[in-house]
């Protein structure tokens, strides 16, 4: 199956839900082995995000990455979509660890629950699947790549400078789409690919950071 998709970009959703629904006891367990195919994925309440590198002549490299929406009525079938739908990818994909952004706090207490329960229903897919995962934190591997997400006072004041009088939640707004506008810059600069998705080239950066720190797994 990975044969017939070589470099190509996009999977169908439905395809991939389908695989999903046919979920058994059958696990995709691999024997242990060198890790040479790493899927990162960024995922939330409406989307997952996911970009799959993999270790060619010593290097590794993006092979594929898209973004699938995540949909249902309430966060628990909404669990279940992201649940089945990552699982699909996997089988289709065949990682041999599975790298997933963990959550951070935020003010809005409902937002993070609702997002811890995503992040955790995508985990427990891939560790009932027997394959190795780990959690990266979004700070983590956004310092590594050089975008940190704590912004200097000059960058802020600056901000105020070139945009007076907005209100506070409009600059931090402002900084956020900022750092991800730097994150889509990176991937650009770096493999000289044009994401124009913020939360994939996220996807990039969590897969990144998961390829060079594999002996932290």
């Amino acid at each position: 199956m990975l044969d017939t998709l070589g470099t190509e970009r996009y999977i169908d959703q439905r395809l991939v839900s389908g695989i999903g629904a046919l979920m058994d006891v059958q696990k995709l367990k691999k024997d242990k082995r060198e890790v040479t195919r790493v899927l990162g994925v960024d995922g939330s309440s409406t989307s997952m995000a996911f970009c799959l590198m993999t270790l060619e002549d010593g290097e590794w490299g993006p092979k594929i990455w898209g973004k699938m929406d995540v949909t249902g009525k309430d966060v628990f079938e909404r669990c279940g979509d992201v649940n089945s739908k990552l699982y699909g990818l996997m089988k289709l994909l065949r990682p041999d660890h599975v790298a997933v952004e963990s959550v951070i706090y935020v003010n809005n207490r409902s937002v993070v629950i609702q997002l811890a329960k995503i992040v955790g229903a995508m985990l427990g897919v891939v560790v009932a699947t027997g394959q190795s995962a780990s959690e990266v934190p979004p700070v983590t591997w956004m310092n590594y790549i050089g975008n940190p997400t704590r912004d200097s006072d000059e960058v802020k004041q600056g901000l105020k400078k070139e945009f007076p009088g907005k209100t506070k939640s409009w600059y931090k707004n402002e900084l956020r789409n900022r750092r991800k506008q730097r994150t889509m810059r990176w991937v650009r600069d770096t493999y000289g690919l044009d994401v124009d998705d913020d939360d994939v080239s996220d996807a990039f950066g969590i897969c990144y950071y998961a390829v060079n720190n594999l002996e932290e797994r």
